[in-house]
């Protein structure tokens, strides 16, 4: 499972949409905004230290490099918006440093019709309409963690350049100039997870998408592309983070 989304880092002109049945994504974050509408069904959002529990026709705004993730244990239908600062830039200007004291957002119901329209003025409409909204129902407070976000994406980003090769927390570290506990005790405390278990996560992911592309037949090949010691390792952390082996992927697209 992928917990650094890249491709949203850096956007600008990004308005996407798409729906979602019963998510569950672990700790990530990104440079751009969030909306997500609940459609139907209840699914638990936690921002930051913050949990909130979702139902129909409730949705919440997520900031950018605010650190969120999902669990759904009962079937749920969500809505989501992604976008950049850029598309409602005199409000990321007026908010640049703060966070939401309540990222919960009532009454976008009137908007389910229209969010997914392509006229980008409409877009822009629409956002600034819902930003005005926040504006009316919160408060807002200085991000206090900004220092630290800004190193979680350079340990990130070097992930996702070095996963191949060797990528161990003391390396990082070292070319970071930063403590090796420091480092960890920041990257546990906001992702949720040591270290080590998001760099197997991680190249796990990287694995189920060379498996599945189908292009790579040779477990050891990708096991060698994902930067696994051993097959032995590869197939351990496979097993415990996708929940089947290397081989049923392919057994399960040749179906």
């Amino acid at each position: 499972m992928l917990i650094y989304e890249k491709e949203w880092f850096d956007s600008k002109g990004l308005y996407t949409t798409y729906t979602i049945d019963t998510l569950n994504y672990t700790h990530h974050f990104h440079n751009t905004f969030e909306i997500n509408y609940i459609f139907d069904g209840e699914i638990d959002v936690t921002i930051d230290d913050l949990k909130y529990t979702l139902c129909k026709g409730d949705a919440v705004i997520i900031f950018p490099g605010q650190i969120h993730s999902y669990k759904s244990e009962k079937p749920s239908k969500m809505f989501s918006v992604m976008f950049s600062t850029d598309m409602i830039g005199s409000f990321s200007k007026k908010y640049d440093g703060l966070l939401p004291d309540n990222n919960l957002l009532k009454g976008l119901s009137i908007f389910a019709d229209r969010v997914a329209t392509e006229n980008h003025y409409i877009q822009k409409g629409i956002l600034y309409e819902i930003c005005g909204m926040l504006e009316n129902s919160t408060g807002f407070h200085a991000e206090n963690n900004k220092k630290d976000l800004k190193l979680l994406h350079k340990v990130l980003t070097f992930i996702d350049e070095n996963y191949k090769s060797d990528c161990s927390l003391k390396t990082v570290a070292k070319l970071l100039n930063y403590s090796y506990t420091y480092v960890s005790k920041r990257f546990s405390q906001h992702m949720g997870m040591s270290y080590t278990e998001y760099l197997n996560r991680f190249r796990v992911s990287r694995a189920i998408y060379l498996l599945d592309s189908g292009n790579y037949t040779s477990i050891s090949t990708v096991c060698s592309e994902c930067g696994f010691d051993s097959i032995c390792s590869f197939n351990r952390n496979f097993k415990k983070y996708a929940g089947i082996t290397p081989s049923e992927i392919g057994k399960g697209r040749n179906k």
